[in-house]
């Protein structure tokens, strides 16, 4: 249960790093 969790965590905040390194380059 919890490495489900995990997976599901992980997802989101990849592409929310992938967000913010985009915005960091805009700037």
């Amino acid at each position: 249960d919890h490495r489900v969790l995990v997976t599901q965590n992980v997802k989101p905040s990849k592409e929310l790093i992938i967000t913010l390194v985009k915005a960091a380059h805009g700037l």
